[in-house]
């Protein structure tokens, strides 16, 4: 992969569920790695995953492409809250031969314009402070919403 990569370069664009292959081949490739170290039974488990967010009706995702590679993706739903529509981001994932090099930024940036279009006013995700993930966010634009936290049970 060349190591110039200018955002002139980089091609992003809704999700088609053509692109599932690739983008669960990108996202076992980025989850599998350090910092995150997701363990996933099978390839088809992930597709699995990955399919489920397509399956509702909200759902939104996108793509950046780059020499005919997809190497980033979004997949999100639209939601809408109290304020009007926002961009839920569930997962975002940047191949990590090109981290680094402005391809997560550009993404992000073309889905703004893009949701601000569909008069969506805000782009939401959870991520985890201790990973490279969180700085990467709040480089870009995003803040710890007050009193709001994450919550989880084990059921």
């Amino acid at each position: 992969m060349n190591d110039d990569i200018t955002p002139e370069a980089i091609r992003v664009t809704e999700f088609s569920t053509t692109m599932i292959d690739a983008c669960t081949d990108l996202f076992l490739n980025v989850f599998t790695r350090e910092p995150w170290n997701d363990h996933w039974e099978s390839p088809q488990d992930a597709k699995r995953y990955l399919e489920s967010h397509y399956a509702f009706n909200s759902f939104l995702g996108y793509v950046a492409v780059y020499e005919g590679r997809i190497v980033g993706a979004s997949f999100g739903f639209i939601k809408p809250w109290q304020r009007g529509l926002e961009y839920y981001i569930n997962e975002f994932f940047v191949d990590t031969a090109v981290q680094g090099k402005g391809v997560g930024t550009l993404l992000l940036k073309q889905i703004a314009a893009d949701i601000k279009g569909k008069n969506m006013n805000a782009i939401i995700l959870t991520t985890q402070k201790a990973f490279p993930a969180y700085g990467f966010y709040v480089k870009n634009g995003f803040t710890e919403l007050a009193g709001e936290v994450f919550l989880g049970m084990s059921v």
